[in-house]
């Protein structure tokens, strides 16, 4: 008898446990998944038809900007597209502005293809060069998810506050030259395989 009322016990207590976790849950999913509290709300007879000519537009110019960064990134232009279009997907059930286009950008597009390129820059075909870049490119976008995760949980964004104006606009400007010069033989049709300034002479 004891036993049993034991079991008892412990049951109703698992129980308790239970709906006390599924209470949390509740009540932090609209933080963590914004979704499930906009969704329900959503007026598909007034809203739909504007959201799909948005994104219809939106897509028009994230899908070519992909496929651009790709070749700043040093990996294929498939890569690009997946990079258009699944940033995109995740935003809709953890993103919370309305306004917001999420996709590749120039300066992480950049800064990945100077990490993954070092070691390869005498290798002439484009496939063989792929086939170091690619997992190099895919190990670090892992290891900086899980870095920028580890931030996030331990919020740390205040430190953003540290880094003044000037110097980031003084970077933004800087990559926006390198990005320029590092196309310039692409746009003009033949290839200089020295860096940013070398490239630049070569092409002049």
């Amino acid at each position: 008898d004891k036993k049993l009322i034991g079991y008892c016990s412990d049951g109703q207590e698992f129980k308790r446990g239970l709906k006390q976790v599924w209470s949390t849950i509740r009540q932090r999913a609209p933080y963590y998944v914004p979704v499930v509290m906009w969704l329900p709300k959503y007026n598909l007879s007034q809203w739909l038809v504007a959201d799909l000519l948005t994104g219809l537009a939106i897509a028009a110019v994230v899908i070519p900007q992909g496929i651009a960064y790709s070749s700043l990134a040093q990996v294929p232009p498939v890569y690009g597209l997946y990079t258009a279009w699944m940033p995109c997907i995740i935003y809709f059930f953890m993103g919370t502005s309305r306004q917001l286009s999420i996709g590749p950008e120039g300066v992480i597009s950049l800064l990945t293809g100077a990490a993954v390129y070092v070691g390869f820059q005498d290798v002439q075909d484009s496939q063989t060069l792929y086939d170091y870049t690619i997992p190099r490119a895919a190990v670090l976008t892992f290891l900086v998810g899980i870095f920028t995760l580890a931030l996030g949980i331990l919020r740390v964004g205040f430190l953003d506050n540290l880094i003044s104006r000037p110097i980031l606009h003084g970077f933004v400007s800087a990559s926006a030259a390198i990005i320029f010069v590092g196309q310039l033989d692409t746009f003009l049709g033949f290839h200089v395989s020295e860096q940013e300034w070398e490239k630049l002479i070569g092409v002049a």
